[in-house]
C-alpha cells in the first residue's frame, strides 16, 4: 500500500515521519514549508527549553531534518498542490500531521481516506495549542490526542482513535509535544496495520462542536506553565 503524509520539516514531525518510513515501505512525503503569522507575541522561553529537550534527550542529538528525494518533496502552500500531478501512483491512506488548514479544493480531489492528527480532544478544544488551552481552563483531563477524519471544517471529522496523555509526577511542560508526538506514531502504525490487513476502521461521530481557538499568546503560556507544574507535582 502506498502511503502520503502531508507534514512539516520540523523536528517532532520528521521524527514521526522518519519513524514511518523505516518501518513501512512506499511512504511518501510532502512536507509543506508556508509558516503561520500572528499579530501578537507568541512565543515563550519553555518552548526553547523544549527543543533543547527533544534533540538532547529525545532524538539523542541525531538529525531529524528531511532532505529532498524521490518519496519526499518540498511545497511553499499545500492548498496550491494537485496531489494527482506529482504523485502518480494510487494513494491508499493520507496522514496530516502539522499542516495548515487544508480547503476544500484541496480535498475535494482526495479519493482515499485522509486522516489528521490533532492534538487535544477536539469535541472541547479545536484549532491551534489545544493542549495549552486545556491547561489554561484547568482541564488536564482533557490532554488527549485524537486521530480524525479530515473535513473542511476545522477538527470537525469523525473520530477514529482518542486517546489521553500520561503525565507523570514532576512532567515539565516542555516534555508534553514528546508524549504526544509519541501517540501520533502508535496511531499511525496501528491504522495502517488496519488498513493492510483489510481490517474496518470504526469511525465515531463527534457529539459536540468544541471551541476554536487561535495560537496562545507568550503571556498566558507562562500561566500554562505554572499550571502544569503544580498540578504535575502533586500527582
Amino acid at each position: 500500500m502506498n502511503i502520503l503524509i502531508l507534514t512539516t520539516n520540523t523536528p517532532h514531525h520528521t521524527y514521526f515521519t522518519k519513524k514511518l518510513i523505516s518501518k513501512f515501505k512506499n511512504i511518501f512525503v510532502i512536507c509543506e514549508k508556508k509558516k503561520i503569522k500572528f499579530k501578537y507575541k507568541t512565543h515563550h522561553s519553555f518552548e526553547t527549553k523544549r527543543d533543547k529537550f527533544e534533540i538532547k534527550k529525545w532524538f539523542k542529538n541525531e538529525n531529524h531534518k528531511l532532505t529532498k528525494s524521490k518519496n519526499v518533496i518540498f511545497i511553499k502552500d499545500l492548498n496550491f498542490l494537485e496531489i494527482k500531478n506529482v504523485f502518480r501512483n494510487k494513494v491508499d491512506l493520507i496522514l496530516v500531521f502539522g499542516t495548515s488548514v487544508l480547503s476544500k479544493n484541496f480535498l475535494r480531489n482526495i479519493n482515499c481516506p485522509i486522516l489528521n492528527f490533532h492534538g487535544g480532544n477536539p469535541e472541547k478544544f479545536r484549532g491551534l495549542d489545544s493542549h495549552l488551552w486545556a491547561i489554561l481552563n484547568n482541564e488536564i483531563n482533557e490532554l488527549k490526542v485524537t486521530l480524525h477524519k479530515l473535513k473542511p471544517e476545522i477538527d470537525r471529522g469523525d473520530i477514529l482513535y482518542l486517546r489521553k496523555i500520561k503525565l507523570k509526577k514532576n512532567m515539565k511542560i516542555y516534555e508534553l509535544r514528546k508524549q504526544t508526538t509519541e501517540i501520533c506514531l502508535e496511531l499511525a502504525i496501528k491504522t495502517i496495520n488496519q488498513i493492510a490487513n483489510k481490517k474496518k476502521l470504526l469511525f465515531k461521530k463527534q457529539k459536540k462542536i468544541g471551541k476554536y481557538f487561535s495560537a496562545m499568546d507568550t503571556y498566558l503560556k507562562g500561566e500554562c506553565e505554572k499550571i502544569f507544574s503544580r498540578y504535575t507535582s502533586n500527582l
